[in-house]
């Protein structure tokens, strides 16, 4: 039994190695999903503007190869201030006294993190379906 189950994931991932067009663009669609969703958890977590923080999410272009995986896309903020909000900071006087800490809202590390049952649903729903149809076929 756990033999077959071992054979079936090594056959689905020749298969999403035989179709990587298909595979590519699936991967951006999840990456345009996750993106939306930190946009979404931003807006509810800082509740208030944060000048181009929003608009400063991106799905990176490039799909690479990192790890054990054949397929990786970045989902980032690219403002310059990004830093900031994700992970805190301490408050300055501009004569430098630190008046204050800032704390870290995490946004990507918990949007990532509730979007992965999502993702392992969508694998399972479209790709598999999609590979499992043109190798049937």
């Amino acid at each position: 039994m756990a033999d077959d189950l071992i054979k079936f994931a090594d056959d689905i991932n020749d298969a999403i190695k035989a179709f990587p067009k298909e595979t590519k663009k699936f991967m951006k669609e999840e990456g345009r999903k996750l993106r939306k969703q930190m946009r979404a958890r931003a807006r509810r977590t800082i509740g208030r503007k944060t000048g181009n923080y929003l608009k400063g999410f991106q799905v990176g272009r490039k799909i690479y190869k990192w790890g054990d995986a054949d397929y990786n896309l970045r989902v980032y903020n690219g403002s310059p201030h990004a830093h900031l909000l994700e992970y805190g900071h301490r408050m300055l006087t501009h004569a430098g006294k630190m008046v204050g800490y800032v704390t870290g809202y995490h946004i990507v590390e918990h949007a990532g993190k509730a979007f992965e049952p999502e993702y392992l649903d969508d694998i399972n729903n479209n790709l598999v379906d999609f590979i499992l149809e043109e190798l049937g076929e």
